[in-house]
This record gives C-alpha cells, sequence and structure tokens, in this order.
C-alpha cells in the first residue's frame, strides 16, 4: 500500500500496569467505521504503553469517527486503564527499503543478465516441462 499522502491517526497510551488485556477488549470498538482503511495495535514489551495507528482514507472520516458515539463509549470504556493519552494526525508516505533478505545476484551467477531473467520468469526453458 502506497502511503503517499495517506491520513494516519497515531494515539499513544501509557496504561496502568497489569491492565494489557483489560484495556484491549475496551480498546476494539464495537464496529469498525467507514473510513477506516487499516488499524495496528502496538505494544511495549512490558505491556504498559500501547500505540494505535490508523490509516484513513480522508481527515473527515476520522473526525467523523473521532465525534461518534462509538468511540465515545470505546474511550469511555478504556479510561479506567490509562494513565496518559496523547495523539496527533498525520500526512504520511511509505518508504522504499530495498531488499536485504536475498541479493539480486550472487557470486553464483555467471551471466547476471540470464541469473535475473530466470528468476522472473521461472526455471530455465530446458528445464520447463513440454
Amino acid at each position: 500500500m502506497e502511503l503517499d499522502q495517506t491520513n494516519v491517526w497515531i494515539t499513544t497510551r501509557r496504561l496502568r500496569p497489569g491492565t494489557r488485556d483489560e484495556f484491549s477488549r475496551a480498546w476494539r470498538p464495537s464496529e469498525f467505521p467507514e473510513g477506516m482503511l487499516r488499524a495496528y495495535e502496538c505494544y511495549s514489551p512490558d505491556g504498559n504503553e500501547v500505540v494505535g495507528i490508523s490509516i484513513w482514507d480522508s481527515l473527515e472520516s476520522r473526525e467523523r469517527f473521532r465525534l461518534s458515539e462509538v468511540e465515545s463509549k470505546r474511550r469511555q470504556a478504556m479510561a479506567p486503564f490509562l494513565i496518559d493519552e496523547r495523539s496527533g494526525f498525520y500526512l504520511g508516505r511509505e518508504l522504499k527499503i530495498p531488499s536485504v533478505a536475498r541479493p539480486l545476484f550472487s557470486t553464483e551467477d555467471v551471466d547476471p543478465y540470464h541469473a535475473l531473467r530466470n528468476r522472473c520468469r521461472g526455471p530455465p526453458v530446458a528445464d520447463r516441462p513440454v
């Protein structure tokens, strides 16, 4: 998914120690809102901080949800488990990171052109079933 000029809502919440499971149940909306394209729930290793990241089709969609009764009830349900909360709305973009898992060519490739062509098209012609 391209994140060029994507609408991103990020909220960071510090939780009362030992309340992660209860918070997680309270945090999930009863219905996912129109305009929300993706959502992520990220916890710190100790479980006492959670970052919510949601991707929206527009600022207006996010605002409708933020001001909705569903969100109001969700926030009330989360309140007993929170120490503090910060949030912001951002325009984001995806950074292209070159793959490091497997080099395009290895030292065993004698002819890089044919090695690349074979990786893109499948096995060499001689190895393909007739």
